[in-house]
């Protein structure tokens, strides 16, 4: 009888464990060309008119084994003199929710190795638009999002060299990117 009990509590531990892996399964990460990403991306941007290119990589920015994305999109309609914008989304069920939205932004886009209020810090190029020589800024996260406008306070002027992983590239050209929506014909 104790052996019947032992294993039918066995049979049950590894049923609740498959259920339980399986359905982290189920929660798959959003990939840098999936459906969800490009739907956020497209939503995220409104009606501006293309051609409009992206460039996004998956971090974990918060620890909790899930990565977040952090994409930036470029494109003559979306960008101005002083950059573009920076899009940090979590991901949440199937679907994405757009945690920051940082103008004025250059890449290389870096995920610090410091941290604030758990998640990773970030550190973007700043230049253009009457900030001249240009400089990198450090943006912590408040709790919410991140600093919205990398060029005032709460963001700062990084001292020294960006350290961490760079997420985004320096690039030559927009058109390196993935594409989000076309332009005219």
């Amino acid at each position: 009888m104790r052996n019947c009990r032992r294993r039918h509590r066995g049979a049950l531990a590894a049923a609740l464990a498959l259920a339980v892996l399986g359905g982290c399964a189920a929660l798959s990460p959003v990939g840098i060309d999936s459906p969800q990403l490009v739907k956020a991306l497209d939503e995220s941007v409104g009606s501006v008119p293309g051609p409009i290119h992206y460039f996004a990589k998956p971090v974990d920015l918060n620890g909790d084994g899930r990565p977040e994305i952090i994409a930036h999109v470029a494109g003559p309609t979306v960008c101005g003199t002083g950059g573009c914008n920076t899009l940090v989304f979590a991901q949440e069920g199937q679907g994405l929710r757009l945690v920051s939205r940082i103008p004025v932004t250059r890449p290389p886009i870096v995920v610090a190795t410091t941290s604030t209020q758990g998640w990773r810090d970030l550190i973007v190029r700043v230049s253009g638009g009457g900030i001249l020589p240009g400089h990198d800024a450090l943006l912590r996260f408040d709790g919410k999002t991140y600093a919205q406008n990398p060029t005032v306070v709460p963001a700062q002027q990084l001292q020294g060299t960006a350290q961490g992983e760079v997420a985004i590239p320096a690039f030559a050209s927009f058109t390196e990117g993935r594409l989000l929506r076309a332009g005219p014909k």
